[in-house]
């Protein structure tokens, strides 16, 4: 009877060995798949929330663009709008010949005006899809 007691000691000691055995592999498995798993998921959605904040960034700097574009547009027409109020309305002592002159150097400066903001329109827009495709390398 003693040594099935101790027998039954033993057999329960090596059952807690194991049980203590598996839940230390199960510990350290749980580690590893949470290493391997974890880390990379939180970086996808740090990486996620930096691209949707970088692209509503350049959204909100291609709709500024675009306005700047417009404002301009509608800044030159009014200006030549003026300039042939201001040409129709001069005095009649002026040549024709020096009306076209005045009227062509303002239409000079504002074309050479409007290839500038072109340029810069499209600088702007070159720097933007260059950081964009950037961001998808």
């Amino acid at each position: 009877m003693e040594t099935d007691r101790e027998n039954c000691l033993c057999f329960r000691k090596y059952l807690l060995n194991s049980y203590e055995k598996a839940v230390r592999n199960y510990d350290e498995k749980l580690k590893q798949l949470h290493d391997i798993f974890m880390e990379p998921l939180q970086m996808i959605a740090r990486d996620m929330f930096d691209l949707s904040h970088k692209l509503s960034k350049t959204k909100k700097q291609l709709e500024e663009t675009l306005q700047l574009i417009t404002i301009t547009e509608q800044t030159n027409e009014c200006r030549l709008e003026i300039a042939q109020i201001a040409n129709g309305n001069s005095n009649s002592s002026i040549s024709k010949s020096m009306k076209r002159n005045e009227l062509s150097s303002l239409l000079k400066e504002f074309e050479l005006h409007a290839r500038q903001q072109k340029i810069n329109a499209a600088n702007s827009l070159a720097l933007t899809q260059e950081w964009l495709h950037d961001m998808e390398v």
